[in-house]
């Protein structure tokens, strides 16, 4: 992606940190729009419409990791670079967890945020046109059990009606249907999810694919779904 077409919201309560990064940014040809604090995230969002959020952990007007997770909530392809304290190792596995696209220590020079941003974009553009074509599907469905999963719509229905499910655990669904019976370790997993070349770690899979269980649970015979595959990552059973 050209420079000019990115645009940057740095969220962050650092002033001085943050007034050097606008200086570097505007100077690489990138437009940037600063917080210091985000109480309403949604109406920010969509004013500045950006391009990917860096966000400060640490942040305490609201809470970092609760704004990460009011992006991964309602945003899930909103690309999100979370900066913390570089010694904070827990912390950086947290954001991760929670759906945080790379993690950066501080301090930092503004150059390896840039290349990082540059890296993230190129990572989760194309990762939707990545994945393979259902086969098989011409309408775009897959069912399994009493489930219809819709990829059009982007909804899964239990028994015709629909399940109220996080875009993330949906798009994790997604992979697994487009890959049935096929042991996926989890680094590819994370690989179609996120794009190759993702510095997640690749543990962070788990908690969504336990969160997926839980949604498929609501089909007494979903035990099977998605199976553990000890050593190599999990299989998706259809039935």
């Amino acid at each position: 992606m050209n420079s000019n077409a990115l645009h940057v919201l740095i969220l962050d309560g650092n002033r001085d940190l943050c007034a050097g990064l606008r200086v570097f940014f505007t100077n690489s040809g990138v437009t940037v729009s600063i917080a210091h604090e985000a109480p309403r995230l949604d109406w920010l969002l969509e004013e500045v419409r950006p391009s990917i959020v860096v966000l400060d952990v640490s942040l305490r007007r609201p809470d970092g990791l609760a704004l990460l997770a009011q992006l991964r909530a309602g945003h899930e392809y909103m690309p999100v670079i979370v900066l913390n304290a570089r010694a904070d190792a827990n912390e950086r596995i947290v954001a991760f967890e929670m759906g945080a696209d790379d993690c950066l220590g501080k301090p930092f020079f503004p150059q390896e945020l840039l290349a990082r941003i540059r890296a993230v974009i190129r990572r989760v553009s194309p990762r939707a046109e990545a994945l393979p074509t259902v086969t098989g599907t011409p309408h775009r469905t897959v069912s399994f059990g009493a489930f219809r999963l819709d990829l059009t719509s982007r909804t899964l229905f239990l028994n015709g009606e629909p399940v109220e499910m996080k875009e993330r655990e949906f798009s994790l669904l997604e992979v697994f249907a487009r890959y049935p019976r096929q042991e996926l370790p989890r680094a590819k997993i994370l690989a179609l999810l996120h794009g190759a070349g993702t510095s997640v770690l690749e543990r962070s899979v788990d908690v969504p694919i336990w969160r997926l269980r839980r949604v498929l649970s609501a089909d007494p015979s979903a035990s099977h779904y998605i199976q553990t595959v000890r050593g190599v990552g999990y299989v998706f059973i259809p039935g």
